[in-house]
This record gives C-alpha cells, sequence and structure tokens, in this order.
C-alpha cells in the first residue's frame, strides 16, 4: 500500500486494509412508514435487533452498528434467534389453521 506523508510517498507493507466510509444509509422511505430512525438515517434497533414495530428485525449496515461484515453476520444470527422465537410465541397464542 503507498501512503502520502507530508509530500512524501512511503511504501507500507500491511495484511489488511479496511475503507470506512461515513455515509449513513438511505432509510428515509423507512422513516416515512412509522420505524424509527435516529439523527444519522440508521435504524433504531434494540438488543435483539428489533425496531420499534413488532415482529420487523434489522441488521447489518442500515443499522449503523460497526459496518463490517462480522458484525452484520452476528446481528443476522441474533435476529434470527429472535425471529424464531417470536414465531413461536405467535403460534402458540394463535395457531394456525390449514
Amino acid at each position: 500500500m503507498r501512503l502520502r506523508v507530508d509530500d512524501e510517498t512511503r511504501r507500507l507493507e500491511v495484511d489488511g486494509v479496511f475503507i470506512v466510509t461515513e455515509a449513513a444509509p438511505l432509510t428515509d422511505i423507512l422513516a416515512k412508514s412509522g420505524l424509527e430512525i435516529d439523527e444519522r438515517g440508521c435504524i433504531k434497533v434494540n438488543r435483539r435487533q428489533e425496531m420499534n414495530i413488532e415482529g420487523v428485525y434489522a441488521v447489518g449496515d442500515c443499522t449503523c452498528g460497526g459496518m463490517q461484515v462480522a458484525i452484520a453476520v452476528g446481528e443476522g444470527a441474533r435476529a434470527a434467534i429472535n425471529v424464531v422465537a417470536y414465531v413461536g410465541r405467535r403460534m402458540k397464542s394463535s395457531p394456525l389453521r390449514l
């Protein structure tokens, strides 16, 4: 990787590079539907990845929770576990009739 420092270009040996942008997700349409969005345009979720509307979950960059693939994967796993529990509770209280 080449790095410019004080009018001088240097070569820097690295194992990896993470590029971070400060852009917020485009979530205006969600805010108009009643979902809570923070001042940066990020979807608000609780520890279970639940949004302010029951049964609606969000994960990944749109929640601005770290903006890393590994974090998004963890959030997705957490949300999936909680979605299964949510559906299970709903099925017990109002079973589907086939």
